[in-house]
């Protein structure tokens, strides 16, 4: 692979989820037959995109830029964020609002892309996924690498499109005991919430896995199947031939002998006329 090339089966992701399967199984077959092994294994283990990332990978593939933008302005809100916890808290307000409207606008988008695939049953992955690019650099790279095959969950202190971050909610309120005993019920609340929507994603994954083995496995034995009629029409045609072929040479017998028993009817005659 040559350098600043995408990586082996990188246009996979571009296709609708139903088709990634398919697509999948017949370029590693095809990287295979070609010898090039590796490209091929790499392939075949590449795992289906859900909707949600599906939608993500198209958002960052068609609409880069505006991810890009997205990022940017999570890194002011970073910044921001830093200055307010210092004391300095001009900036960080506005800075949240327009990361909030970039999130927001990313969403649309999605919807759009997602029309017709019921959009509102996949958003909270959507947005859990954008704030989480808004925030982590890693996930942001991963976004922006429009490969995802799931959905990233969004960092703790941070809800929906763009709530303020847990420090300045704390600060607003009244300091001393039911502060802090709000503060742990909510830490104990939420790191519970996290390790239930860790397990759903586990789950979630191993039915993908599950999914993605029986689309292969009906995939190749739809293949077989096609392969094995293929065999039985050319096997069909050559026993069609050779009758055709036999029944010639029959036809043809028959008229020798109608020929020979003729000239052998002719010849009797001439004998007798000569005796």
């Amino acid at each position: 692979m040559s350098a600043g090339a995408p990586p082996p089966g990188d246009e996979l992701f571009e296709l609708d989820p139903e088709e990634f399967v398919t697509s999948r199984d017949g370029l590693a077959r095809q990287l295979r037959g070609e010898g090039h092994k590796e490209e091929a294994a790499a392939v075949k283990g590449l795992r289906r995109p859900t909707v949600a990332a599906w939608a993500l990978n198209q958002l960052a593939r068609r609409h880069g830029d505006e991810v890009q933008a997205l990022v940017a302005e999570g890194q002011e809100l970073a910044e921001a964020q830093g200055r307010a916890l210092a004391g300095e808290r001009a900036g960080f307000r506005e800075a949240t609002q327009r990361r909030r409207e970039a999130i927001r606008q990313l969403t649309r988008r999605a919807d759009e892309i997602l029309a017709g695939r019921n959009a509102a049953v996949h958003r909270d992955d959507v947005v859990a996924t954008l704030t989480s690019a808004s925030v982590d650099p890693d996930a942001a790279a991963g976004l922006l690498e429009g490969r995802l095959t799931g959905a990233i969950a969004a960092p703790s202190g941070f809800e929906g499109t763009g709530a303020e971050p847990a420090a300045e909610a704390v600060a607003s309120e009244p300091s001393g005991p039911p502060a802090k005993g709000r503060a742990a019920k909510a830490d104990v609340a939420r790191a519970k919430a996290e390790q239930k929507a860790a397990e759903a994603r586990r789950v979630a994954a191993e039915e993908q896995d599950r999914a993605d083995e029986a689309e292969a496995e009906a995939a190749e034995a739809a293949e077989k199947a096609d392969a094995s009629d293929a065999e039985v029409q050319r096997l069909e045609r050559e026993l069609d031939e050779a009758r055709r072929v036999a029944g010639d040479d029959a036809r043809r017998a028959r008229e020798a002998a109608s020929r020979a028993t003729a000239a052998r009817k002719r010849a009797e005659a001439a004998a007798e006329r000569a005796g």
